[in-house]
């Protein structure tokens, strides 16, 4: 990493805050598409900066990274003072699909002063829950084809033992184990 990369980095969070919002909307597009290490915990810290645009746009960038390293910060964030930032990281959260973040998202889901918060808290909760039985349901179809996997293999076993028996008439198989034939 070198400082020409921090510059930049620095330069487009600074750009988050600006008060034209197409300038805030590049440099969002510009951090979340950005290939450093640098950015995750530069904009993860920007969740607590007390210029409540730099917060929205930090929690929409965290939901487009998709980083689970975020996914604390973006509970936090929901109880942030702003609806935008709230709006935002719940988003984030439903995007990262994290059963962590439910108890808060639907305890806003119910409280919230804003509705367009409880909506995409709601919408969240429903995106992790997608998630979570989308993942289930993978792990038990791998589950599936392992064991299918497993059985072919067993009866690959089984015939080369079987044609090992055909081809060695010399020796018999005694509880599973070939032995020599005593003469």
């Amino acid at each position: 990493m070198d400082n020409n990369d921090i510059a930049k980095i620095d330069l487009l969070i600074k750009q988050l805050g600006d008060v034209n919002a197409r300038i805030q909307d590049r440099a969002t597009d510009a951090l979340s598409n950005y290939k450093s290490p640098l950015v995750l915990p530069r904009v993860t810290s920007l969740l607590m900066d007390e210029n409540a645009t730099k917060r929205r746009n930090a929690a929409r960038i965290l939901s487009t990274i998709g980083n689970v390293k975020s996914v604390d910060p973006l509970i936090n964030a929901l109880s942030d003072e702003n609806p935008d930032v709230r709006y935002w990281a719940a988003g984030a959260l439903g995007s990262l699909g994290d059963v962590a973040a439910i108890p808060k998202l639907s305890q806003l889901a119910r409280t919230d002063t804003s509705k367009s918060v409880k909506k995409m808290c709601r919408k969240a909760i429903e995106e992790i829950k997608t998630a979570q039985s989308s993942d289930n349901i993978k792990r038990q179809i791998n589950d599936k084809l392992f064991e299918q996997k497993a059985e072919e293999v067993m009866e690959r076993i089984r015939k080369i033992r079987a044609s090992y028996r055909k081809d060695k008439p010399h020796e018999k198989e005694t509880k599973g184990n070939p032995k020599k034939i005593q003469r």
